[in-house]
């Protein structure tokens, strides 16, 4: 989540320096290999409704709005099915380097942990008396 009057830009050469933090290979992955080399080879800022284009941003809001988008986003996360969001974050992250069969394999056995859990006993009665389900992380 992005201000709409955030400039976002890389500083990298501009001090003389590389890419850190995995930054070469999230932001090509992002936003593929042209785009990358020009963001981090000539430093030019870009803005937030390009981020969220490029994929590289999920929301831009207004400048006023930000912390209370982040407090509000924090606390669906928290009030959700935690364990879900780990297996569901991890899965996508491994996706990248994974070919089908073994992701297949993966979502088959992370839903097998996440059926015996509460929160998705839980979900599933709460499906079927039509309210909206409460989840603990368990």
């Amino acid at each position: 989540m992005f201000a709409e009057s955030a400039v976002l830009a890389t500083a990298f050469t501009a001090i003389g320096l590389t890419c850190d933090s995995g930054l070469a290979s999230t932001l090509t992955r992002s936003v593929g290999e042209s785009r990358a080399r020009e963001l981090v080879l000539l430093g030019e800022p870009s803005t937030p409704a390009q981020a969220v284009a490029w994929g590289i941003a999920g929301r831009v809001v207004p400048p006023s709005g930000v912390a209370a988008s982040a407090r509000e986003l924090a606390a669906r996360l928290a009030a959700g099915p935690t364990a879900a969001y780990a297996e569901t974050k991890w899965l996508v992250a491994e996706a990248w380097d994974t070919d089908l069969a073994t992701t297949l394999e993966a979502e088959a056995r992370a839903q097998a942990r996440l059926a015996l859990t509460a929160d998705h006993a839980a979900a599933v009665e709460a499906f079927l008396t039509k309210r909206r389900p409460e989840f603990t992380g368990t």
